[in-house]
């Protein structure tokens, strides 16, 4: 009795451990082809990007319907630069992959919804989220530096800042952060990353002085678009 009481338990784990299994395995590969798909937007290729629809997907976005759609967007927010991360969720039976997507002008979620299949069959645009908070790195000491709200420039295209200096007399070497591509904030935020932000308290914490600023195309970004 008690060996039939094992055996039905191991294979109740077993089952569970091989549809675990597969369910990661699945959301991995749905993760790669949302990917793939981003970038064959990206290269133009927008027949091979819809052949992984499913059949509501195929009527309502056609090859030349897409390429509106993605032409529409690029015109809006800039050419498309770069996937800066993933996430993913499950919901009534879809995998769902969010591919945020950084363009020149704007960084958003592209969200793509696969079914049982592993068919794309929903395709929308959300603001980027995270389930990430930051939290400062540990050569930050915010006992050896102060921050105060600084603006860059005047007039009509003005910019938000913040300088942070060092604690103590005299003279401090001073450090300028200028951003990369795309509209981003003072601190570079992406996610729940703020590079600027750590690299400002880390020289501030070391002896040197630093100002950021938001990025004209992010504190302007509606009157740029």
């Amino acid at each position: 009795m008690i060996k039939s009481i094992c055996g039905v338990i191991f294979f109740s784990m077993l089952l569970i451990t091989i549809s675990f299994a597969n369910s990661t395995g699945n959301m991995e590969k749905n993760i790669s082809q949302a990917k793939k798909f981003v970038k064959l937007l990206d290269d133009g290729d927008f027949k091979s990007a819809a052949e992984n629809f499913d059949g509501s997907m195929t009527a309502a976005l056609p090859p030349d319907k897409l390429q509106e759609m993605w032409k529409s967007t690029t015109k809006k927010f800039g050419d498309f630069v770069d996937i800066v991360g993933t996430r993913t969720e499950k919901k009534s039976g879809y995998d769902i992959v969010f591919v945020t997507c950084r363009f020149e002008n704007n960084t958003f979620d592209m969200k793509v919804v696969f079914n049982s299949a592993g068919q794309i069959a929903g395709l929308f645009f959300v603001p980027t989220q995270s389930g990430a908070k930051y939290q400062r790195p540990d050569y930050c000491d915010s006992s050896k530096f102060t921050e105060r709200d600084v603006i860059i420039g005047e007039g009509k295209w003005k910019l938000h800042g913040k300088l942070t200096v060092p604690k103590g007399d005299g003279k401090f070497p001073a450090v300028i952060l200028v951003h990369g591509s795309g509209p981003v904030d003072m601190d570079e935020t992406i996610g729940p990353n703020k590079p600027f932000l750590d690299l400002a308290c880390g020289l501030a914490s070391n002896g040197i002085a630093v100002l950021r600023y938001n990025k004209r195309t992010y504190e302007y970004k509606q009157q740029m678009a």
